[in-house]
């Protein structure tokens, strides 16, 4: 069986909406898309960090698919699962590129996004 056929993780999808407060302030939401979507979470490397480089946002990991889940930069995406073993407190990543493929894992084509973490900085 191949990583292609049982990813190792799994993860909430959420979409960023936007309402109109009562007082005419913006607030934002983030409602549920898709739940336990197979995916396979990689540490991003120094190159591709450096590379990806973003004000008051750290490129933390890659994130692959075995198709494509449709993923955009207005979604948000929390690991829920590692190799069959709930995380206790998954944390919600933004998603810094729209979903595309990706045959450097060597396993064929898979869909990969590279996700970011607040950091409050400026860099």
């Amino acid at each position: 069986m191949s990583l292609l056929d049982s990813m190792p993780h799994r993860a909430t999808i959420y979409k960023r909406t936007s309402t109109q407060g009562a007082l005419g302030g913006t607030k934002s939401s983030f409602p549920v898309v898709q739940t336990d979507v197979e995916c396979w979470e990689q540490q991003a490397s120094q190159s591709e960090t450096e590379k990806h480089k973003k004000k008051a946002r750290r490129l933390v990991s890659k994130i692959y698919f075995p198709s494509d889940p449709g993923i955009t930069e207005q979604n948000l995406i929390a690991i829920t699962s590692r190799n069959d073993v709930d995380v206790s407190s998954p944390v919600m990543l933004e998603i810094g590129t729209d979903t595309m493929p990706d045959a450097s894992a060597g396993l064929g084509w898979m869909f990969r996004v590279f996700c970011y973490l607040e950091t409050g900085e400026d860099d």
